[in-house]
């Protein structure tokens, strides 16, 4: 994630001194030595972030939606909504915006050669990120924190509803040491559903499965490692030890190495706090052995690649 932010941040910045310049962008000492092109350059960043936010925010939403109608809608169906949406509000606010400030000038879009230059300064660069994020949306910064909490929401309101539906209410004992010997999960009716979206982790053994869930609770399941390699989600699962799959989306790692595994934040506090543990007893449960390290490092390489449109799957238990 890190690598991707910063990615972004410099492609962005690359692009406002492309917009800002245009056809004049090699003459950068000219340019940086005024503070009036600093302060416009600035000012330009965070618009072009606004139009990144925005651009994220329809991929995420559509790739939500369409993921339920998939079979209905094309391929290239799917991406000319998506691609509309997205440009044409950012080209028409944009061109707005610079026509509103030329006329402070008494000058306009047309006076100065805007759409003979420069228009495609910016609508290159444009198309290129919006192209980027569908083909690549694990490049996104903004497209990874969306759809992780559009997933985390969702997954959320599916627990509030199966809870309601519910007329019996389960209560799961937590244990607070992650010894195995000392798990008390009690065993669920075989009437509810879990979905990919929930689960923070498998733990296979041979006389029962247990699932982990986002929100700290541990469930007893009749679902097997095979079962979970069928799934579209599959990617996400990583073996860390024995019989024991992690849910990587929600999982980063710190600096320092890529076998510190660190929960996402929001993910961590609810999880903490449900299941009743100190952070010695995650650390624990994040630990991956030596024998799997190959496992993680490959996941971290490929992860950019992985298609986060998966959290449809899902079994009763």
């Amino acid at each position: 994630m890190k690598t991707v932010t910063v990615g972004n941040i410099l492609g962005l910045v690359f692009a406002a001194y492309l917009c800002t310049t245009n056809e004049r962008f090699l003459e950068i000492d000219r340019y940086w030595s005024q503070p009036n092109f600093r302060l416009l350059l600035g000012l330009t960043v965070l618009v072009f972030n606004c139009y990144m936010l925005w651009i994220s925010i329809v991929y995420v939403v559509q790739d939500m939606f369409f993921g339920w109608y998939r079979k209905r809608v094309t391929s290239a169906g799917r991406f000319a909504c998506y691609f509309v949406v997205a440009f044409v509000p950012v080209v028409s606010i944009n061109s707005a915006a610079l026509e509103l400030l030329l006329r402070q000038g008494g000058r306009s879009l047309y006076t100065v050669g805007y759409f003979k230059t420069g228009i495609f300064f910016f609508v290159v660069p444009l198309i290129g990120y919006i192209g980027m994020i569908y083909l690549r949306p694990g490049w996104s910064m903004y497209v990874r924190l969306f759809h992780r909490f559009a997933v985390y929401i969702v997954g959320v309101v599916r627990g509030l509803y199966m809870m309601a539906s519910q007329a019996r209410v389960i209560k799961i004992k937590v244990p607070s040491r992650m010894h195995v010997a000392e798990q008390k999960v009690l065993p669920a009716p075989q009437t509810r559903t879990l979905w990919a979206a929930q689960i923070l982790a498998f733990r296979f053994t041979a006389r029962a499965t247990t699932a982990y869930l986002i929100d700290g609770s541990q469930l007893a399941v009749r679902f097997s490692s095979s079962e979970l390699s069928h799934w579209a989600a599959a990617p996400w699962f990583v073996l860390i030890r024995d019989g024991f799959y992690l849910n990587m989306y929600y999982i980063s790692h710190a600096a320092d190495s890529i076998y510190h595994l660190v929960v996402e934040h929001t993910v961590e506090q609810t999880f903490l706090k449900k299941a009743g543990w100190k952070r010695a007893d995650l650390i624990e449960f994040l630990t991956v052995s030596k024998r799997l390290r190959k496992n993680v490092a490959q996941h971290f390489e490929h992860r950019p690649d992985l298609d986060l449109n998966v959290w449809n799957d899902s079994f009763h238990y």
